[in-house]
């Protein structure tokens, strides 16, 4: 019951159409969606008939805004949204009360909205390679915002910020948006 992919899918040839189908097979047994890399300038997750997901790998693609979709997925945990072209977060990522890691590292993000930082189940948040000018205001307090940011919950109830340029984020197994 499947679609076919999309044209640029196809245009790739057989190895990438098989490898596109093996990913969304997949995604259907495991609950875990993984479009890394699949060069993609939208996302319609409808698609793919999907009805749940605990984990949804959109990096490495082209997408200006994070699919509507993603939305309904309540039980998603884990969202990478890493090297894309967005340009910001939208608030509605605070609708989904499970989400534990947020990767949108590398973008053009230039505001973070002030609920992400309110978002109780949130324990890590990748900010780092982007523009941001701004954080909401209940965001942990900073002398100044810099390139590389990277926000991590502790065991406690409050959030903390760290930078990639920070001598103690490497120590502390944050890589600065290498992977």
């Amino acid at each position: 019951d499947l679609i076919e992919p999309p044209l640029h899918i196809r245009d790739e040839g057989i190895a990438m159409m098989q490898q596109y189908l093996r990913r969304i097979v997949t995604a259907k047994a495991q609950l875990n969606l993984d479009l890394r890399g699949m060069m993609l300038t939208q996302v319609n997750l409808h698609y793919y008939k999907l009805s749940s997901l605990t984990s949804c790998d959109l990096g490495f693609n082209s997408l200006e805004v994070v699919p509507d979709e993603v939305f309904k997925y309540t039980d998603l945990s884990w969202l990478d949204l890493r090297n894309n072209l967005l340009d910001h977060l939208p608030h509605e990522l605070c609708a989904l009360q499970g989400l534990r890691q947020l990767d949108a590292r590398g973008n053009h993000i230039e505001h973070v909205p002030a609920e992400i930082f309110a978002r109780s189940a949130l324990l890590t948040l990748s900010l780092s390679n982007n523009n941001i000018s701004a954080l909401g205001g209940e965001a942990p307090a900073l002398v100044s915002v810099r390139r590389g940011l990277a926000v991590h919950k502790g065991t406690g109830s409050t959030m903390t910020v760290q930078h990639d340029d920070d001598d103690d984020l490497k120590s502390k197994g944050y890589n600065g948006g290498d992977g």
